[in-house]
């Protein structure tokens, strides 16, 4: 028995390019295109009479390995969306992954692939700073240009760090229930960074390719230590519990006091003495997370 012939006419390229780690497969389909002059459409069907009848993530990994020289192993490893089109029959990204395309950090992608920008697949919730580079690329960067140099920031890169260990101690499932309590809080942690003085904000984001004195990546940068100090709170039982069924003031003062202890001593926010308004918000951050506890623990009885 012989099988059907289908021929394609495909042929290593000029200039093969190597996939970034987690690159997205459109991507890297782009930089290749751009790189070898060739519109995306013609490098996958190098033939108008010719055009394979398979559209698997096998047959997509072949191709690309004839194009590239790269091996098939090389490009399961690096393109997460082959394997999930291989495992679970769709090429969006999972929503249990927790990863969300993104741009690159733009010095690693200018190390990796010198004149091209690169989309990859992150941990976006928990991953907002290079750690290699000291760059912002979290909230607010929608471009590679927006990513914030973060050296007058340090206390941002050492939060990204504490932000990790908050998820090897309580774990990601409540580490992102306590990032997705604070998101009204991070906004407003912000906003008390633009009540800063002009020329100070424009010194640390205003000199930055793509950061806007007014508002921007700037701005979510400087508050993010603040971010982390309310999670690392949100995460910790007692603290929940001061604030859980009532908001009265010496509690919420408390919980002011203990947030200010947390906060990095070279945080901006500390530059910002109205912070008294955020006590009643923290408390509801905390509160929300206590709900969700006690919606687990209903969850639990009812099974």
């Amino acid at each position: 028995m012989s099988t059907a012939f289908e021929p394609v006419l495909l042929r290593p390229l000029p200039r093969p390019l190597a996939p970034f780690p987690e690159e997205a497969l459109g991507s890297y389909w782009r930089r290749l295109a751009d790189a070898n002059r060739v519109p995306v459409d013609r490098l996958k069907v190098p033939s108008r009479w010719l055009q394979s009848t398979s559209d698997s993530p096998a047959e997509t990994v072949r191709r690309l390995s004839l194009l590239t020289g790269q091996s098939p192993a090389a490009l399961w490893r690096a393109l997460p969306e082959l394997k999930w089109w291989q495992e679970a029959g769709f090429r969006a990204v999972p929503g249990s992954a927790g990863r969300e395309p993104r741009w690159a950090c733009r010095r690693c992608a200018a190390a990796h692939a010198p004149g091209q920008q690169i989309v990859l697949f992150a941990p976006a919730r928990h991953h907002h700073v290079c750690m290699r580079h000291g760059l912002w690329v979290g909230k607010a960067a929608h471009r590679p240009q927006d990513q914030v140099d973060l050296t007058q920031l340090p206390a941002t890169v050492r939060a990204q760090r504490w932000h990790h260990r908050l998820i090897r101690r309580h774990g990601d499932t409540l580490i992102t229930q306590c990032l997705d309590a604070a998101r009204g809080l991070w906004q407003k942690l912000a906003a008390h960074c633009r009540s800063l003085g002009t020329d100070e904000l424009h010194d640390i984001v205003g000199k930055q390719p793509g950061a806007r004195s007014g508002w921007g990546p700037g701005l979510y940068a400087m508050a993010y230590p603040g971010m982390v100090a309310a999670m690392s709170m949100a995460a910790t039982p007692f603290w929940r519990s001061v604030v859980a069924h009532n908001g009265h003031p010496d509690d919420i003062g408390r919980l002011l006091a203990e947030f200010y202890r947390r906060l990095p001593h070279d945080a901006h926010l500390r530059a910002d003495h109205d912070l008294d308004r955020l006590g009643q918000e923290c408390a509801m951050v905390m509160r929300r997370i206590d709900r969700y506890f006690d919606g687990q623990g209903a969850q639990a009885q009812d099974l």
